[in-house]
């Protein structure tokens, strides 16, 4: 017997062999494509775009808003959950409004995910979703769902993610230049997310004048920002904490000058002594620090009402 989770990983494989696997290749044959627009159509192009809105992603993270061209850093230590948050925040992107008359509450969207680290599996992706509809069916109406109505909903929302793996630098760095063929013919797509945007940091050391992974980053983020900006897309990345304690109790005293390229910087921080695990969300205006579980394979928030 082969089990939903099982079949939606046999249908995404296949679809990958077929289809995913070829798109640097396509990226690289029509690389020169988005050179045929003059600047002024492909600025009335992008002014004509409209986009699905990502304010409503997730309140209790975003909580002073979410705008289509934010940029999102989520960093933390190994283990400590970036790649399953990123995980659950493109689940959101990509399921639908609505099935038949039960709301699912996505954003019908669709993503990019460049997965340098190939940390992130697609298999977790899939059990994110699959326990999203699960848990609103069990709230809505028990008696319809069924397996088979499951993996429906998941497997006919997955060509709407698109799923870059880069082995190197080079293919990185072809990856964000060709970014801007990927958007152009996909107006449904609002976020890039990259796992990790912080992966070819020593390989570009050896061989450049840049020392700090800071400064590495913000260039890549300019890099990002001037093809997102008019494209309308919500960019989010994970990178490895830059903060060293285990100490639970002293996280309330982390502050960071947030950079003037980010709108969100989430600092994830595992508990290993509790199932409770914290989360330092860092904007423009304020600092907030909430708590989490990682229940069935997704992030539950746990607010003040819970």
């Amino acid at each position: 017997m082969i089990s939903l989770h099982q079949s939606s990983m046999m249908w995404y494989r296949m679809r990958s062999l077929i289809g995913t696997n070829i798109l640097i290749l396509q990226e690289m044959g029509n690389a020169v494509t988005s050179y045929k627009y003059s600047f002024i159509g492909l600025q009335l192009i992008t002014r004509l775009r409209k986009n699905v809105c990502v304010s409503e992603l997730d309140d209790t993270l975003f909580f002073n808003g979410l705008n289509n061209t934010d940029i999102i850093e989520v960093t933390g230590n190994v283990s400590s959950g970036k790649s399953l948050l990123l995980a659950n925040i493109l689940a959101k992107c990509i399921l639908p409004d609505r099935y038949d008359d039960i709301h699912v509450k996505g954003l019908a969207a669709s993503a990019v995910l460049v997965n340098t680290d190939c940390h992130f599996q697609i298999s977790k992706l899939i059990k994110v979703m699959s326990t999203i509809v699960t848990d609103i069916y069990k709230s809505v109406d028990i008696k319809r769902m069924n397996n088979e109505t499951i993996s429906k909903i998941v497997n006919d929302v997955l060509d709407n993610l698109i799923i870059i793996n880069c082995y190197g630098n080079d293919q990185f760095l072809l990856t964000l230049h060709t970014l801007e063929s990927i958007l152009f013919r996909n107006n449904k797509i609002v976020i890039l997310a990259i796992d990790s945007i912080s992966a070819y940091y020593w390989q570009t050391r050896e061989n450049s004048d840049i020392k700090s992974m800071d400064s590495y980053v913000t260039n890549l983020i300019k890099l990002i920002q001037a093809t997102t900006s008019q494209y309308n897309v919500t960019t989010i990345y994970t990178r490895p904490s830059t903060v060293t304690t285990n100490d639970i109790k002293s996280i309330k005293f982390i502050t960071t000058n947030i950079p003037k390229e980010l709108n969100y910087i989430i600092h994830l921080f595992k508990n290993t002594d509790s199932e409770k695990h914290l989360c330092l969300i860092e904007s423009k205006k304020e600092t907030r620090i909430i708590s989490f579980m990682i229940d069935t394979g997704i992030i539950k928030w746990i607010t003040e009402r819970d």
